[in-house]
């Protein structure tokens, strides 16, 4: 039977992967009553509301992952597609809401029955052949096969089934009106193919007068560009690292006890450089390409590699004598990497043929991957252990007067007669620095997040920590004309460049649409150091990556294909457009697509709701996470990938 289904694997692969792929998205521990506190698990990657994921746990979860996508993407896979997809992050993340959402469930009694389970797995199409359930034996068989728990993949399936069904009572009624789901439809699936010529507001070069009564009426006309900023302004208590370093030391032990628990940390990873000679080729001249390269291969030495480049190469590092350096060689073929790694350092390669050229390769530096000795980290260790150290002993006392300020109708006047120093910031915007302080703004970024009378604790910046109350709001007020004459002034003169510029670009219009053809017309554009920039226009996007601008919709799908319109002017550019091709979906194209259309966008509105309330639902969680187990185990998980 297990040689059967071997055979017919390939034919079950795409929907057991979508099985597969599921449980590993929510294989975490089975959590129990007697869930451990993260204090009472040191070796625990994760913590929601007590309950952990262990770094082995983590470790395992992650390498089940890896495999599979292995086995999925096959000659395609490698490390780099495994770090572009972040799939270590998204693990962790799964992981949170994974625990959340099963909390959350049991509160409400929601449950996964047997008979439930059992339709669960003789219905998946990856358990199926002909249209039957395989048998018990060929299912087992077949999890055995892919290294699949029976039971603990059976115990992810009731998770998804008691995920579906509290993801479906909590988006239950949802529905979209038909005149919204026609207008997103068409938001989606009409387009205009354009091509774009962007003038710039610096292509006017005269001299723009400013008279006192002309400046003052557009200040009139346009009061609402002239408010102030919103401006907030709070108390601080903040204690900086710098005043607590002294109180703090560590030990010889510590350091190497640390050293000991987190080796992969200071892990140097391998190095290979490499060079690269790559000889095109045609379809007539593949063999005698070939021969070429056979015999340049031949001659070559590690030292007359980088002249040879240089003089045959046709790539695009051939300048350089073909260096790829440390890192851009990875973007070559999968056969070229393959090469690479097997390559010693000096070592030349034989032609590789990489579908249009054959490329000659060698490693010019490379050293294996080893973790730094103690002696060579220690300074860092020490360096690490006591910030760790300043910040707990200033949060623990930060967190003595929090519990005595935090309900505090007045923090200034408590904090005073504790003998403690508290700041007034004064009305500060987003993101302003404090002098002496706060030099990277997140103080006043936190006072713009929270409402008013609100305290904050803990709240980091850069040298140190704080407790932070939200004491006023100042909101934006039009300002008197003299406080702002020279802002409107420089308004007034870049209107009036818009104004000079949009004739311009009017005229340009009228030239380019007489062009006698494609040719004359990127000439003229050139003389005007102008190009065009084809863009896809939808529904409600924005033109080119400028400003949203009402009523552009209607403008543009009724514009003439072929033709340069009148010009479009926003506040920092003018636009000129002509479309190359209008695609507008009819009423019979929604008629035949709105059911599927329909339900696409019913899941897509249904994962946004539970995406929202899980992301709502982690400020209730106390989530704690160590970054060094994270680490450990992703690096171990990682490693085996070489």
């Amino acid at each position: 039977m297990l040689r059967t289904m071997r055979n017919n694997l390939k034919g079950l692969s795409w929907v057991l992967w979508l099985v597969i792929f599921t449980f590993v998205g929510f294989v975490f521990v089975e959590w129990g009553t007697g869930g451990m506190s993260l204090k009472g698990a040191k070796n625990a990657v994760l913590s929601v509301n007590g309950e952990t994921i262990t770094a082995d746990e983590f470790q395992k979860q992650l390498m089940q992952a890896i495999d599979n996508y292995r086995r999925n993407f096959k000659e395609n896979f490698n490390k780099n597609l495994i770090q572009q997809l972040q799939l270590p992050q998204q693990l962790l993340q799964q992981s949170i809401n994974s625990i959340i959402v099963t909390k959350e469930a049991r509160r409400l009694k929601i449950r996964a029955g047997d008979e439930e389970l059992r339709r669960r797995i003789v219905n998946s199409p990856g358990f199926q052949r002909d249209g039957r359930f395989i048998g018990v034996k060929a299912y087992e068989n077949l999890l055995a096969y892919n290294r699949i728990d029976v039971k603990e993949f059976e115990k992810s399936l009731r998770r998804e089934i008691v995920r579906e069904k509290f993801e479906s009572l909590l988006s239950a009624g949802l529905a979209i009106p038909p005149d919204q789901l026609e207008d997103l439809y068409h938001r989606e699936m009409d387009s205009v193919e354009l091509d774009v010529v962007r003038l710039s507001p610096d292509r006017i070069n005269q001299e723009i007068p400013t008279p006192a009564q002309e400046v003052k009426a557009f200040y009139n006309a346009n009061k609402p560009l002239f408010k102030s900023p919103e401006r907030r302004a709070g108390t601080v208590v903040a204690f900086q690292f710098s005043d607590y370093a002294s109180q703090v030391t560590v030990t010889p032990q510590e350091k190497f006890d640390y050293y000991k628990e987190n080796r992969e940390i200071f892990k140097i990873p391998e190095k290979i450089r490499v060079s690269r000679i790559l000889l095109k080729y045609g379809e007539t001249d593949r063999e005698a390409v070939l021969t070429k390269a056979r015999s340049l291969a031949d001659t070559l030495t590690a030292d007359t590699f980088a002249s040879s480049a240089k003089e045959h190469s046709q790539g695009e590092k051939a300048s350089l004598g073909g260096d790829w350096g440390l890192q851009a060689w990875r973007t070559l073929t999968t056969q070229e990497q393959r090469i690479i790694n097997s390559l010693a350092q000096a070592e030349i390669s034989t032609p590789v043929d990489t579908g249009d050229a054959f490329s000659i390769l060698t490693v010019t530096e490379k050293s294996a991957e080893k973790i730094s000795d103690f002696t060579e980290v220690s300074e860092r260790i020490d360096s690490i252990l006591k910030q760790r150290k300043v910040n707990d002993l200033v949060r623990e006392k930060l967190q003595a007067i929090h519990n005595r300020v935090a309900k505090s109708e007045d923090l200034a006047a408590e904090c005073k007669a504790m003998g403690i120093n508290a700041i007034d910031t004064q009305a500060v915007t987003n993101g302003e620095t404090l002098d002496e302080l706060d030099d990277m703004g997140m103080i006043s970024r936190k006072l713009f997040s929270m409402e008013k009378g609100e305290t904050a604790f803990p709240v980091e910046f850069g040298k140190g920590m704080a407790i932070v109350r939200l004491d006023r709001i100042e909101l934006p007020e039009v300002q008197p004309f003299e406080a702002v004459k020279e802002t409107v002034q420089e308004k007034y003169v870049q209107a009036r460049r818009l104004i000079l510029l949009q004739k311009q670009a009017g005229e340009l219009a009228r030239r380019l649409n007489s062009a006698e053809n494609e040719s004359a017309l990127k000439t003229l554009l050139e003389r005007r150091d102008l190009e065009i920039e084809p863009v896809t226009y939808k529904r409600g996007n924005r033109l080119a990556g400028m400003a949203v601008k009402p009523g552009l919709d209607d403008r543009i799908f009724t514009l003439t294909t072929g033709s340069f319109a009148e010009p479009i002017a926003y506040e920092n550019a003018v636009v000129l457009v002509r479309p190359t091709s209008i695609h507008v979906m009819s009423e019979d194209d929604f008629k035949n697509s709105r059911e599927a259309f329909y339900q696409r966008k019913l899941e897509e509105l249904r994962n946004r709701i539970v995406a929202s309330f899980i992301y709502q639902k982690r400020e209730e969680y106390d989530i704690r996470f160590n970054q060094n187990l994270y680490e450990k185990a992703t690096n171990a998980a990682m490693s085996r990938l070489n």
